[in-house]
This record gives structure tokens, sequence and C-alpha cells, in this order.
């Protein structure tokens, strides 16, 4: 199936998306594990560690407003960071929920997977000056889990050079499995 969305006269998205049936025979094994990282129940919200710290959160981008986020580690001075390592990993639950229906759903799970690139790249570069728009993604849904709202988003950035950054994602439930995973190529450009 070809996906083609569209502002007015702008195509702004084009997409191929393929699937099977479920319960089609062949081999199965999971042999990934989800990193060691405190639950969401455990964690405070971003708002809520901006709240105890006096600061009102003021979103830079209305696109994570759309998330209720846990981050798994917490830097109080963002800005006056040591460059970290590339990774990004935080618990995001959707502030509309989740959706009954597994192509609606699995959207929630592109959005993810295109998500974790940046953050990943950026962490890993204290004095910024870039934005990365993606460029390419692609996704494989490993299962279909409507009822978990919690989502880890474990995101790695493992090269950048070239005006290019490579990223991969892997999307967990809160019982450690693996529900997608995938890969963002993004293209750095200097903030005007």
């Amino acid at each position: 199936m070809q996906v083609n969305v569209r502002q007015g006269e702008r195509a702004v998205l084009q997409a191929m998306v393929w699937a099977i049936d479920e319960d089609v025979p062949g081999l199965v094994h999971d042999h990934d594990s989800m990193p060691e990282v405190p639950v969401p129940a455990g964690l405070p919200t971003m708002v809520e560690r901006f709240a105890a710290a006096g600061i009102e959160p003021v979103s830079r981008y209305r696109f994570w407003d759309i998330f209720e986020q846990r981050p798994t580690q917490w830097i109080d001075d963002w800005e006056q960071r040591s460059m970290l390592d590339p990774t990004y990993r935080t618990w995001l639950r959707f502030v509309a929920g989740h959706f009954a229906d597994p192509w609606l759903d699995a959207c929630r799970m592109v959005v993810l997977v295109d998500l974790g690139g940046w953050p990943a790249a950026d962490a890993a570069h204290p004095q910024g000056g870039f934005v990365a728009p993606t460029i390419d993604v692609s996704c494989e849904f490993h299962r279909f889990d409507a009822s978990s709202d919690w989502l880890l988003l474990d995101g790695v950035s493992p090269h950048a050079g070239d005006g290019l950054v490579a990223s991969r994602q892997r999307v967990w439930d809160v019982g450690g499995r693996l529900i997608a995973s995938g890969i963002s190529h993004l293209l750095c450009r200097p903030v005007r």
C-alpha cells in the first residue's frame, strides 16, 4: 500500500506499507531484552521535575505536548551539560491514549521510532546549534498490544557525520516485551 500525505498541493510524506496476516507459521524466538531502567510509576514526569525546581515548563516545540514523559535519567541543567553518550531512554505515554485498531496503534510506534534519533544525537553535542529533521524512517512491528499506555523508547545514534545522523530505536512495553523497532536517518541543518 502506498500512503501520500499532502498539505494543500504540497507533499509532506510518502510511505510504503506492507503487512501479513496474523498467525503465519514460521520461526519464533525473542532474544532481545529491555534495558534495565526504573518502571514509569517510579519516576517523576518532566512537569513534576520542573515544578520541583521552581521552573514553569514551557514547550519549545508543541509536538512534545502529545506525550507525558518520564525520563529514566535526568540532568538538572541541560544547557550546561557535558558531552553524554548518544542515547535516549524515556518512558512515554501518549496523552490521547492508545487505539484498539492495530493500524492506528501502529502509527504511535512510527512516531516513537522516528522520535528517538534526535534526542540521542543531541545528547552527545552540548554546544547545540543544529536541528535534524528525519529524511528516512523504517519501522518494524513485532507485536500488537493496545493495553500498554507506557512505552519505553530506547534510542541510540551510533554515527553522525557529513550532515547525516544515523539512529536506531526500540520500543518496549512495561512488561519488557519488544513492541517495535526501527531506524531513522536525519539531515543536520544549522539553527537559524
